[in-house]
Order: C-alpha cells, then sequence, then structure tokens
C-alpha cells in the first residue's frame, strides 16, 4: 500500500469519489449526523463485511494502541538462518557486527500503525511485526490516537470545507442531496488525510480501525464505495466473469473499451458500501497472498486465503473461489525452477515482472560478508528453441506464478505470452482468429487448436528465419 497522496492530488484522487459514492445513502432526510450516513440495513450488512476478515485470520486489533505517523525501528536477524524481518530493500540502514552472523537493520516506516495487545505491530498496514529482545521501535514521530476521538481528532487536524472547495462537485448533486453529501465530504476527507491511508489501505484500515473500537467505519466504506465507481478495471473485474486475454501485454483493445466506457459515463454505476468494502477486501486479501516474499505481508498465506474466500459476491458469480484457490496452487510452485526443469515446469514458474535485486550474505570466517545486490534469475526467458513446445502448451490449464490484474493465469497462458514475444504479435492475430473474447477454459481450448492448425502451414516461417 501506498503512502496517502498530498493534500491537493488527494482531493482529486478522493474527494470527488466520496462525494459520489455518498448519494448513495442519501434516502434518509438530511442531517449532519454520522449515524445517518448508511440505513440500519447498511449499517449492519457492512458490519459484517469488516467482521468477517477477524474471523478468517487477520490480525486481532481488540485493545491494539493506534499509531499515525513514523516509526523508526532497528531489528537485529541472522540473514544465514531465515529471511529479514521487513523487505531487505526497506532497510535504510545496515550494520554488520564483527566476529557475528548477525545483521542489524534501520527502517523508517510512515502510516498508520497498531501495536497488538500480545505486543506486536501491525506497521504501516503492510508489515506484521513481532520485537526481539534487544529490538527498538521509537515511536517519538508518531501520535497514538484513541478510537473514540479518532473522527474529531481528524477533522481538527485537517479541516475540510467541500462547500467551498467541493462547490463544483457539489452543484452536480440535486439541492436535497447537498446537505449529506457535504457532511460525508467533511468528515471522510480528514481522516483519509489523517489516517495516512492510499486507496489500497482503505479495506485493510476499515477492518482493523473497527475491530479496535472504531464506530465510524462507515465513513471509509463510502470513500471506498466512489473510488471503485470511478475505476473501470474495478467495474469490469466484478461485473464480468472473464475477460479478454493479451499475451503481448499492449492490452489494446481493453483500453480501447476503458476508454469508450470513460466518454460515456455520465452517471457512475454504485456498488452499496457493503459490497464495495467486501470486495476491497476480497482484491486485497488476494494480493497478499501472492506477496513475494513471506516478509511482505501483515498476513499468512492461509489467513489471506481465508480471507479472499469469505469475501466473495454471493453465489460467486465471477467464479472467484475458483481464482483464490488457482493462487494457493500458484504460490507453491518453486522458485526459481530446477536447473534441469522442462518446459512446461520453467513456464509454471515464470513470472509477470523480474523480482528486485536482493543482497546475498555469506559468512567469511566467523564474520558476515555481502555481497553487490543481484536480481534473482527469472523462472523462464522465451527462446526460438522453445516455438514448437510453446506451440503444444497453448490450451494447458495447469496453474503457473504469472498472476495480473485480473488475477491467476495457467501455464498455457504463458506460452501464449512466451510465443507473443517471440513472434512480436498476438499468434491469434497472426492466425486470424479473434482476440475480443471472455478468455474462458473453452475459449483458450479454441483459440489453441486455431493456433495450432495455423502453426502446421506456417511453421517454417519463423523457425528458419
Amino acid at each position: 500500500m501506498k503512502k496517502s497522496l498530498p493534500r491537493s492530488a488527494a482531493f482529486l484522487a478522493i474527494a470527488c469519489f466520496f462525494l459520489i459514492a455518498s448519494r448513495a445513502a442519501l434516502s434518509a432526510p438530511a442531517t449532519t449526523q454520522p449515524a445517518s450516513l448508511l440505513t440500519a440495513d447498511e449499517t449492519r450488512e457492512l458490519n459484517a463485511v469488516l467482521d468477517a476478515p477477524i474471523a478468517a485470520g487477520f490480525p486481532d486489533t481488540r485493545k491494539a494502541q493506534i499509531y499515525v505517523g513514523s516509526l523508526v525501528i532497528m531489528a537485529t536477524f541472522d540473514p544465514t538462518k531465515g529471511p529479514p524481518p521487513f523487505p531487505q530493500e526497506t532497510a535504510k540502514t545496515h550494520m554488520m557486527a564483527g566476529n557475528s552472523t548477525n545483521l542489524t537493520n534501520g527502517y523508517i516506516f510512515s502510516g498508520l500503525h497498531f501495536k497488538l495487545a500480545d505486543g506486536s505491530w501491525i506497521v504501516a498496514l503492510r508489515y506484521h511485526f513481532t520485537p526481539k529482545p534487544g529490538d527498538t521501535i521509537d515511536s517519538s514521530n508518531a501520535h497514538e490516537t484513541k478510537p473514540a476521538n479518532l473522527t474529531a481528532d481528524a477533522i481538527a487536524a485537517h479541516p475540510f470545507d467541500s462547500a467551498k472547495d467541493a462547490s463544483d462537485f457539489l452543484a452536480t448533486l440535486p439541492a436535497a442531496d447537498r446537505p449529506r453529501a457535504i457532511a460525508a465530504l467533511d468528515r471522510g476527507m480528514p481522516l483519509t488525510t489523517y489516517l495516512e491511508i492510499g486507496p489500497g489501505g482503505i479495506a485493510p484500515a476499515a477492518v482493523l480501525l473497527r475491530r479496535a473500537g472504531w464506530n465510524d467505519a462507515e465513513d471509509l466504506a463510502l470513500v471506498c464505495t466512489g473510488m471503485r465507481a470511478c475505476n473501470y478495471w474495478e467495474m469490469q473485474l466484478w461485473g464480468t466473469a472473464d475477460l479478454p486475454f493479451d499475451p503481448t501485454g499492449a492490452h489494446k483493445v481493453s483500453d480501447e473499451t476503458r476508454k469508450s466506457w470513460a466518454e460515456a459515463q455520465k452517471h457512475l454505476t454504485l456498488e452499496s458500501p457493503a459490497t464495495a468494502m467486501r470486495r476491497a477486501i476480497f482484491e486485497y486479501s488476494r494480493g497478499q497472498i501472492v506477496a513475494i516474499e513471506p516478509e511482505d505481508t501483515p498476513l499468512s498465506s492461509a489467513a489471506a486465503i481465508a480471507a479472499a474466500k469469505a469475501s466473495v459476491d454471493p453465489k460467486d458469480p465471477q467464479h472467484n473461489l475458483a481464482r483464490v484457490d488457482a493462487l494457493a496452487a500458484s504460490i507453491k510452485l518453486p522458485f526459481p525452477p530446477a536447473a534441469d526443469a522442462p518446459l512446461a515446469g520453467r513456464l509454471q514458474s515464470w513470472e509477470e515482472t523480474p523480482r528486485p535485486p536482493r543482497i546475498s550474505y555469506v559468512v567469511v570466517g566467523q564474520a558476515l560478508g555481502a555481497s553487490a545486490p543481484e536480481a534473482p534469475p527469472e523462472g523462464y526467458t522465451p527462446a526460438k528453441a522453445d516455438l514448437d513446445g510453446l506451440v503444444s502448451l497453448l490450451a494447458d490449464d495447469r496453474p503457473s506464478r504469472f498472476w495480473d490484474f485480473y488475477g491467476p493465469r495457467t501455464l498455457g497462458d504463458n506460452a501464449w505470452r512466451a510465443l507473443g514475444a517471440l513472434l512480436k504479435a498476438d499468434p491469434r492475430t497472426l492466425a486470424g482468429y479473434p482476440t475480443d473474447r471472455p478468455w474462458t477454459a473453452a475459449e483458450r481450448q479454441s483459440a489453441a487448436k486455431a493456433v495450432q492448425a495455423w502453426w502446421k502451414t506456417h511453421r517454417k516461417e519463423f523457425v528458419e528465419k
């Protein structure tokens, strides 16, 4: 999750979304009381959505202390025995001790933090850290906030005059709806600024803050509703079970569709606050499942999987339970693949983007030594010698470590991706096959047959070049 935007940028990215979202809850008489922002039924539904991730294994923030600001953490670990407590690239300082294999890293994290009752910390909504003896956490540059005072403190620290600063947006609403919209904006904008949370932090913040005793989670739910309504990809992923697939990564058809959608969009389609929050929790949990390293997430794999499954839509029309199972299978695949792995095994281990460089540590005598950062090898690099093998694997539906905005991709999808890179075009285009159909398992099979038939008569044009 990213740090919150500067105030001016935050208004452009969040304020108008919050305003539009608040229209969904403006059916009761105008009032500035927080309870009126959602109906009683909406509140019950939202509370059930926010409780589900805790039951699934989210960190329990009951009796937690809440901090906002910067934490300075000094943590000592032995890199020859396990990973660092936080991702290596986040360390600001490294200190090696003579005649020891221990390394002390210094970190600075800004944002929303929770000190849990068991002494562990949720740091910046991104990590779960349990200090060991000798580790230190300096919170002098952060301020503690109490759940009962959170909303009032946010408004006092970052007052927002929506009637003045959002007049253009308010003018788009019926006059009867404006008082409630003003109340929503005046509460929502200060909260996102005060808590230092960006779009990706809204869902986990709402879950953890409510569990900690905060009773105004509806404000963040309305932020979430408006933001999602303005995002083409968010709406498409939940409105359609399967989207077209572009193995070249250009996504020309998708970009053209998105542009047409934006031009035709006069009135946004709003999810209910509970629906928006449930879907945001699903997407957050799905991201936790595929974290590259275990130290990159505050959730265990089991908790992330359970939370994602608990947050699918009723009756699961998008088939997201199956997608979660595919992700769960994919994280068990080896990375990098074995040196002698067959083509299928290498394709299964091929991820969407290369991993960042990491420092490796070795023991020199009795002390610790470090090498220059090196990027881990990719699971697979497209090779001309593999052309025939790639064509034969286009319909393979085994899992892979290829995840994109849509979710999990198959071994066959990676074969399409590699073939597209080698042929420098979408293989379906070369074969005269449509590229704008929803990418279902049946469509993958049909497209594979078409390209495999085309390949038999055009193979020499590419293999013998």
